[in-house]
């Protein structure tokens, strides 16, 4: 039986309230763990009190009771703004990942003792934690001397912020079942810091994520505005020619629609300059990124076939181990990741590129004549001229060496099935 509309009316409200206080701690959670990482050097303060206007005096108060009114609420605006201590706290955490990093991976190199055990483990486990501190060094260096730039940005964003969607990074423990872990807490501090690294990078990557949203979404607003805008101006046209006395009428509103599209276009410009912005400022950590997900995937990969198919593990034990569900899932997640990342930005080059349909098929669709006003044919011309020229301008690429798209994930997944093979092979003919 359904629920009546008044109960209906009560609970809907109440699960959007719980929806944005979970997105609330996410985003506060996300934020302060980039600050403590480094990643990020600033403060949110409060700048100013804003209150809902409208165009109406009936829409502008509440009635409350006989007679009275109340003013809407307001709402506070947020900004970021550079701290220099979170600067220095970041510069402190790039030393410390460069100073430490050579002494982690020489302490996991000699104590490890899965890895010693076979030369083919050897050289997949110096590849991989060679790969994951450099590329966390690097991610830091980045953040750290890109700080301005990456703040002007997310300024950017919140001023046009709207609602995210849920976004959520899988946690791991790496060190219940290593038996060094007790005897040497070094090695176990190691273990800990290339985690530490892993996560590092996944929180510079999760904030180009929720960027990628957000710009995604702003822009799929913009296209459906100007879809209304246009054929708002189509309908006038249709009332022109119907009613010719109320052409000074009809003239005033293609002024104010002239003036919407103006208004638009310099909203879709921002859009279009905070994306390149933010592509070209996360390119390093996308091209580390993209490098390190295929490596890790391996590495895991590998490792469950040797415990498993691997001739020198059954001479040395004489049994086979169990696959490793965890070690799928954070495969799976960490795959996942690079695909969202990948396919985000795809499609927000596709919705970029859907401006340009959208008003090719509104000016398509209009017809031919003087009617139109000067104002209003001026600027749809000037939308047709910065669509073309963004056209020409607006790529986006991993540091300049390959674009993001969907081809990009096939041919990773292409590279790990033959590196795959490749050292299946190499483990047949090694440990024969």
């Amino acid at each position: 039986m359904p629920l009546p509309h008044f109960r209906t009316c009560f609970l809907i409200p109440q699960a959007r309230w719980i929806m944005q206080q979970l997105m609330k701690r996410l985003l506060q959670g996300l934020y302060w763990m980039a600050k403590v990482f480094g990643l990020l050097a600033a403060t949110s303060t409060p700048t100013k009190q804003t209150e809902a206007t409208s165009t109406t005096t009936t829409s502008s108060t509440k009635r409350c009771g006989k007679g009275k009114t109340r003013q809407p609420s307001g709402r506070m605006e947020w900004k970021l703004h550079y701290s220099r201590y979170w600067r220095l706290h970041g510069y402190l955490v790039m030393i410390f990942v460069g100073c430490y990093s050579p002494y982690a991976f020489w302490t996991i190199f000699c104590r490890m003792s899965f890895l010693r055990q076979n030369r083919l483990l050897l050289i997949i486990g110096f590849n991989r934690y060679v790969l994951v501190l450099f590329c966390a060094f690097f991610t830091l260096y980045i953040h750290t001397s890109k700080q301005k730039s990456m703040l002007k940005c997310l300024n950017g964003l919140l001023n046009n912020q709207r609602e995210l969607k849920r976004l959520m990074m899988p946690v791991m423990q790496l060190l219940s079942i290593d038996p060094e872990v007790p005897r040497n807490i070094a090695y176990a501090f190691s273990l800990f810091f290339v985690f530490l690294c892993q996560l590092c990078l996944e929180l510079s990557l999760g904030m180009y994520f929720l960027a990628l949203l957000l710009i995604t979404h702003l822009v799929h607003q913009c296209n459906v505005l100007l879809k209304q805008i246009l054929n708002d101006v189509n309908d006038i046209h249709r009332r022109h020619t119907q009613t010719l006395h109320r052409r000074t009428f009809y003239s005033a509103q293609q002024y104010w629609l002239s003036l919407e599209l103006w208004q638009v276009l310099r909203v879709h410009f921002d859009l279009m300059r905070l994306s390149r912005c933010i592509t070209s400022l996360h390119g390093g950590q996308m091209l580390c990124f993209m490098a390190f997900v295929p490596m890790e995937c391996m590495v895991h990969l590998f490792i469950s076939y040797f415990v498993y198919y691997s001739r020198a593990f059954l001479r040395r034990f004489h049994r086979r181990l169990p696959l490793n569900m965890y070690a799928m899932v954070f495969i799976g997640s960490l795959f996942i990741n690079l695909s969202l990342v990948i396919l985000y930005t795809h499609r927000m080059k596709r919705k970029f590129a859907e401006t340009r349909n959208t008003l090719s098929w509104g000016v398509t669709a209009l017809p031919s004549g003087n009617w139109m006003t000067k104002q209003l044919r001026e600027t749809i011309q000037y939308w047709g001229l910065y669509l073309k020229q963004g056209k020409r301008i607006f790529r986006i690429t991993a540091c300049g060496l390959f674009k993001l798209n969907n081809a990009i994930l096939f041919c990773i997944v292409q590279g790990m099935l033959i590196y795959m093979m490749i050292l299946i092979q190499f483990d047949k003919v090694i440990n024969k």
